[in-house]
C-alpha cells in the first residue's frame, strides 16, 4: 500500500514538472480567452479585451475543458506524448478559428449537423479565405513555438512514461468540476448574473460566452445525440402550437389587394445576396440597379422588409418563403429534416390552385439537399445544374447570363396558370466577376474594395433579370405574370461590414443596411407603390396567396403574415431581435414563433399530429 502511494507521489510529482503539458493547457485557456474577445469586436476582426462575455467571464469552466483535453496525452509515453499535445493543441485552435471564420459569415458557430454539409463546401474557397483576418495569426503562433522546440530537442521526453494515474485523477478532477458547476449554477440557479452553463441558449453568443469554443463544441455534440432520436411533442406543446397559430390570425376584412392576380403566372426570382441598400442609387451617376428600378414603375415594393435566413444561409429562404417555418437553430434544416411535409407551402397551395409548380435552381441537385426537400416541399418539377447546357461559370458556378438562357427553355414549357421559382448565383460572396462583364465606372475609393465588387455583381444581375425578362416578353409569357424579386439575404453587409468601414470618403447611405432585402412585386398593371411596412421573409407566403385570391383556409398555418393587410408592424430577426413598432405583446409572440418552429419542424408536426 506503501509502495503504491509512493508510485502514485511521484506521477503526480512528474506531471506537476511536465512544463509541455502545462504549456499547450495554459495555450489553449489563453485562446479560449482571446476567442471571446476577438467575437466582442467589431467585426469579430480585432481585440476587445474584456469583450465577448454575458456574464462574469467562467475562467475556471474554460481551465476545466483545457485540463480535460490535454490530459488525453498522459496515456502516452516517450515523444508520443509530446506530439500528441501538439496534436491536441492544432485541435483546439482549429475549433477556435473554425469557430470564427463560421461566426463571421453566419453569426453562429461550428456545430455538428454541420459535418452532414461538407459537400457544399464546393467551389466556396475564395469565400471562406475573404474570412480570414490578421487577427487569427494569435491563434497560431504558440503551434510554430510548439513544433520548432520538438524539431530541436530531438531527445526531450524519450524517458516519459505513461502516467495513467495522473490522467484518471486531473480528467475526472475537471469532469467532476463541470458537474457541480452545472448542479450549482443550472439546477439550483445560483448564478451571478444569471449566468448558465449546460443550458442552451437561443442565442449562441451567449452560450459560448459560458463554455469557451472547446465547451461549446463538446456540448453540441451532446445535443447533436439528443436531436438524432425522433422528436415527440408533448401535449402542452400541441397545444402551445395550435394557439400560437390562432393568435397569428388578425382576421381583418378583405381590401382592394385581394385577389387581384387570380389566375395569373407566378415567377419569383430569388437573387443572391441583394441588399435593399443599391434599389435607386447612383455611383458617379451611373445606377447600380437600372433595370430594377425600371420595374418598380409597374410594382408594388417592400422597402422595410428583412433577411431571417440562418445556417441555411440560402437554403433558408427557401425553407422559408415556400414551406413557411424558420429554420432550425442547429444546422441547415433541408439537411436534417429534408421529407418533412408542409400542406400550406408556397408550392402546394398553388397546385392546389391548378398551377403547375416548378423550382429552377443554378446548383447541382444535392447542393443544400434541394432536390429532396424542395420536393417535399411540394414542388410538382425540380430542375438544377445537371439539367442546363452550362457553357459559363463566373464565382462560384454557372453565370446568370448563362443560366437565365437556360431556364427560359424549362418556363416557356410550362402549362399555364404556373408558378415558376428561379434563383441568381453571380451574385455570391466574395463577388468576383470577369472584367469584361463590369459595367459601373467606380472611383478609386471603390476600385479595391469589396464594396465596389458588390456593385459590379449586383449591376451585372440586374441586367441579366432585365434581359430575361425581355425575353419572356418576346415569348409572350410577362402580360399574364406577375414577377416577385427579392433578396436571399444581405451581403457585402453580411460578410464584409469591416470592409465596407474602410472606404474612405463613402457616401452615407452605403453604410448600414439594417438587415434589409427588397421585396418586389411586379405586373405591367400595376401602378407604383412603395410600402414601408416592417416585414422578413416569412411574410412573403401570405403576402403572395392573398394578392393570388388563395382560400385563406388554404394557408392559416402559416407563420408570417399578409403585409398588405396588417395592423402589425414588426418582425423578428434570426438573433430574436425585434424590430418595428412592437408592443411587448407582439414582441413575445414573435419571439414564442420562433421558438416553437423549432418543434413543428422537428417533430414533422403537419405529418404527424394534423
Amino acid at each position: 500500500m506503501h509502495e503504491k502511494f509512493n508510485s502514485l507521489k511521484q506521477q503526480m510529482k512528474s506531471l506537476i514538472r511536465n512544463s509541455c503539458f502545462w504549456f499547450v493547457t495554459l495555450m489553449i485557456f489563453i485562446k479560449s480567452v482571446i476567442f471571446m474577445w476577438v467575437v466582442g469586436s467589431n467585426y469579430a476582426a480585432g481585440l476587445s479585451i474584456g469583450g465577448g462575455f454575458f456574464s462574469i467571464p467562467p475562467y475556471m469552466t474554460f481551465i476545466a475543458f483545457a485540463i480535460a483535453m490535454t490530459s488525453f496525452a498522459l496515456l502516452f509515453k516517450g515523444r508520443g506524448q509530446l506530439y500528441s499535445l501538439l496534436i491536441i493543441n492544432i485541435l483546439c485552435t482549429v475549433i477556435c478559428i473554425g469557430h470564427l471564420w463560421y461566426y463571421r459569415g453566419f453569426s453562429s458557430f461550428l456545430n455538428f449537423f454541420l459535418f452532414s454539409m461538407t459537400s457544399n463546401l464546393e467551389n466556396l474557397g475564395a469565400t471562406i479565405v475573404s474570412l480570414i483576418k490578421v487577427v487569427d495569426m494569435l491563434f497560431i503562433i504558440d503551434i510554430f513555438i510548439s513544433i520548432f522546440y520538438i524539431i530541436k530537442n530531438k531527445k526531450a521526453y524519450k524517458g516519459v512514461k505513461r502516467n495513467v494515474p495522473a490522467f484518471i485523477i486531473v480528467f475526472f478532477t475537471s469532469i467532476i468540476y463541470l458537474a457541480f458547476a452545472h448542479i450549482k449554477i443550472d439546477n439550483f440557479d445560483r448564478s451571478i448574473n444569471g449566468q448558465s452553463l449546460f443550458l442552451q441558449s437561443w442565442a449562441p453568443t451567449e452560450t459560448m460566452s459560458n463554455l469557451g469554443p472547446v465547451g461549446y463544441l463538446v456540448y453540441d455534440g451532446y445535443k447533436y445525440y439528443e436531436n438524432t432520436k425522433p422528436y415527440n411533442l408533448t401535449e402542452e406543446e400541441k397545444v402551445n402550437i395550435e394557439n400560437w397559430y390562432k393568435e397569428n390570425n388578425e382576421n381583418l376584412e378583405d381590401n382592394k389587394y385581394s385577389g387581384i392576380f387570380k389566375n395569373k403566372n407566378l415567377l419569383i426570382i430569388q437573387v443572391e445576396s441583394l441588399e435593399n441598400f443599391v434599389i435607386n442609387q447612383k455611383i458617379n451617376g451611373q445606377e447600380i440597379t437600372p433595370n430594377i428600378n425600371k420595374l418598380l414603375s409597374n410594382s408594388i415594393y417592400f422597402d422595410n422588409y428583412h433577411e431571417q435566413v440562418w445556417n441555411g444561409t440560402s437554403a433558408d429562404c427557401d425553407l422559408l418563403v415556400t414551406a413557411n417555418v424558420f429554420p432550425v437553430r442547429s444546422g441547415a434544416t433541408f439537411f436534417r429534416y429534408p421529407g418533412n411535409y408542409y400542406p400550406s407551402s408556397l408550392p402546394n397551395i398553388f397546385n392546389n390552385a391548378g398551377y403547375e409548380t416548378e423550382s429552377l435552381h443554378p446548383d447541382k441537385a444535392q447542393y443544400w439537399n434541394y432536390k429532396s426537400a424542395l420536393t417535399s416541399i411540394g414542388f410538382k418539377n425540380f430542375i438544377s445544374e445537371e439539367n442546363y447546357n452550362v457553357t459559363e461559370q463566373i464565382n462560384i458556378g454557372i453565370s446568370d447570363k448563362n443560366y437565365f438562357s437556360e431556364a427560359i427553355k424549362f418556363i416557356t414549357e410550362l402549362k399555364e396558370p404556373f408558378y415558376a421559382h428561379t434563383i441568381t448565383l453571380t451574385n455570391h460572396a466574395p463577388f468576383t466577376l470577369p472584367d469584361k462583364e463590369k459595367k459601373l465606372d467606380l472611383p478609386n475609393n471603390l476600385k479595391e474594395n469589396v464594396l465596389g465588387d458588390y456593385f459590379q455583381t449586383v449591376r451585372y444581375s440586374d441586367e441579366q433579370i432585365a434581359t430575361f425578362l425581355n425575353n419572356l416578353d418576346k415569348a409572350g409569357k410577362l402580360d399574364n405574370t406577375v414577377v416577385v424579386i427579392y433578396g436571399d439575404h444581405t451581403g457585402v453587409h453580411k460578410y464584409y461590414d469591416d470592409k465596407v468601414n474602410e472606404v474612405e470618403n463613402r457616401e452615407p447611405w452605403m453604410d448600414n443596411n439594417n438587415w434589409r432585402i427588397p421585396f418586389i412585386i411586379y405586373s405591367k398593371d400595376l401602378a407604383p407603390e412603395t410600402i414601408s411596412v416592417t416585414g422578413g421573409q416569412i411574410d412573403t407566403l401570405p403576402t403572395l396567396a392573398y394578392l393570388f385570391g388563395i382560400p385563406k383556409d388554404n394557408y392559416y398555418y402559416t407563420m408570417g403574415r399578409n403585409l398588405l393587410n396588417t395592423k402589425r408592424d414588426s418582425t423578428i430577426l434570426a438573433d430574436f431581435t425585434v424590430i418595428g413598432n412592437a408592443t411587448e405583446a407582439e414582441k413575445e409572440h414573435l419571439r414564442k414563433g420562433m421558438e416553437i418552429s423549432e418543434p413543428i419542424v422537428e417533430s414533422n408536426y403537419f405529418k404527424n399530429y394534423k
